[in-house]
Formats: structure tokens, sequence, C-alpha cells
């Protein structure tokens, strides 16, 4: 957890805390589990590679701590294979990270974290802070 001084309060006022963008990866990794139907070892290793990425880290970040990101969306996209096999193969996933929806005609479903209040309380649980 890291410690920030709130200067906007009395010019230096107590501590603020920030969230760590971790939680929110983990959080975003369970929920896609169920909601999006990670359910193959390929999904969620997609899945995982996505917010395992320093740009992930940095999209969690700015969801949880500035209060001027309201959402935060996971999409699944698939894309079948084509071929004799492909009736037979699972289509492929691969997963976005944005803070607006998109479409696209391989859309399969996105997972939408819409916070509570401005920002993430790093004492409280998160489930209790986004709908």
């Amino acid at each position: 957890m890291e410690e920030v001084v709130d200067a906007s309060v009395g010019g230096g006022g107590g501590p603020a805390f920030l969230c760590d963008p971790d939680l929110v990866k983990k959080y975003l990794l369970d929920a896609a589990g169920v909601l999006l139907g990670v359910s193959s070892m390929e999904d969620y290793d997609a899945a995982q590679a996505v917010v395992a990425t320093a740009e992930a880290t940095d999209v969690c970040n700015s969801f949880a701590n500035d209060s001027g990101v309201p959402a935060l969306y996971m999409m699944k996209e698939v894309e079948s294979s084509g071929g004799e096999q492909a009736a037979y193969a699972a289509p492929a996933a691969s997963f976005a990270l944005a803070f607006e929806l998109s479409w696209k005609p391989t859309h399969a479903g996105s997972l939408a974290l819409i916070k509570r209040a401005p920002t993430i309380d790093p004492h409280l649980p998160l489930a209790s802070q986004i709908q």
C-alpha cells in the first residue's frame, strides 16, 4: 500500500492511501472466470497475459485511484480458426482492458467494473466498492 500526503485538505492534511492496482487485477481475473466464461487454461492464460502487462497496471491504478475514471471494462473477443478442425477446436479468445466499451464482430462478452465511490478505499473489501 502506498501512502501519499493529501495536500487538498487544509494545506497538508492527513495521509491518504492509494489502492494497490494488483488488487483490481486479481478481482478482474476472478470475475472474468465466472462472468466471461474463462474456463479453459488457454483462456485463463490469455486473460492473465493481458493483466500482467505494465499498461494493465497503469489502467488498473487509474481506475482505483483516479476519481475521473468511473469504470473499467474487460472485453473478450473470440475468433474461430477456420478449416476442417474448427468444428472440434475451441475458438481462440483474446482479452482487452479499456475505460470505454467498444464492439467488434468477434465480441463475445464484456465485464464492467463500476466504482460506487470516486476512488477505491484499500481498507474496505473491493467487492463492496464495485458494482
